[in-house]
């Protein structure tokens, strides 16, 4: 079977699984890089069967020497071959998954930038835009992912018993509780600023919903105004919900059930140590 063939079926069972568009579409681009990345190197059509492990490893030396992307890209490009690989292989397209021992690129993981209340307080008195301030907030005070934020519909905001019901990754549900502070602000929001026009939650009066590009501009704007030396994204509130509910002694398997990771390796990227802890931990002897 050609590749291009099993890419479709490939894309058309990810539909069937109803993943979001843009986790099939993230596949299609990745796998079409490894398409044409095969073709070109022998001027022709490829054969999934033809594929072999030398070839992949080619593959992955050409992201990293050639396109020069980080390991962590890397690794993206290699879990999208790898699961295109399980389905082929689960499906009896091919006898033997050649990307079966292919693994991850190792590489050390720096830890994330995260903004301290006092900062989070600075940034907020900065954005002037009314419903990003309140979207930057909800980020921060619940932990929510920019995609799961801009995705919220007003049916999945219970403001009488306080939850939001969150669509993350995969299309995993999960419950995420609203804070008495964060409910106040959310009950003055629909109150006064939604447009009643839109089905989404977090909504403007011309489009009907925000976009993720808009709100990470109007951060960037807005951290600079603030004189923050950090680099900020929408992710550093999910990061600084994160780093403070583990600073304040919540234990990492609440907080994975409040992100909604599946591993709890994942969650355990949110944990810090600086120096004053190292040395408190040397010194219990």
């Amino acid at each position: 079977m050609l590749i291009e063939e099993l890419k479709e079926k490939f894309l058309e069972d990810l539909q069937l699984k109803n993943k979001s568009p843009q986790t099939i579409n993230s596949y299609s681009k990745d796998i079409r890089f490894f398409q044409q990345f095969l073709e070109g190197h022998i001027n022709g059509q490829v054969y999934i069967e033809d594929i072999t492990e030398e070839d992949i490893e080619a593959y992955i030396k050409y992201l990293r020497n050639v396109r020069k992307l980080q390991p962590r890209s890397q690794n993206r490009y290699i879990s999208s071959i790898r699961s295109m690989y399980i389905y082929a292989f689960k499906k009896r397209i091919i006898k033997v998954n050649v990307a079966q021992y292919i693994e991850n690129v190792q590489y050390l993981r720096k830890e994330r930038d995260y903004l301290n209340l006092q900062e989070l307080e600075v940034l907020f008195a900065h954005i002037e835009h009314p419903l990003v301030k309140i979207a930057v907030m909800t980020m921060a005070y619940a932990g929510l992912r920019i995609s799961e934020l801009i995705d919220l519909k007003l049916s999945d905001v219970d403001l009488v018993n306080k939850t939001m019901k969150v669509t993350g990754k995969g299309d995993k549900q999960r419950i995420v509780p609203i804070s008495d502070t964060l409910h106040e602000i959310l009950k003055d929001y629909l109150a006064n600023l939604h447009p009643r026009n839109s089905e989404y939650f977090f909504a403007t009066k011309k489009t009907g919903r925000l976009s993720a590009q808009y709100v990470n501009k109007i951060i960037r704007e807005s951290v600079k105004k603030a004189g923050i030396t950090k680099k900020v994204s929408a992710h550093t509130l999910r990061h600084s919900f994160a780093s403070h509910l583990i600073k304040s002694k919540v234990d990492v398997a609440t907080l994975q059930r409040l992100l909604g990771h599946t591993n709890v390796r994942t969650t355990s990227v949110y944990l810090h140590t600086d120096y004053d802890q190292l040395k408190e931990a040397v010194n219990v002897w």
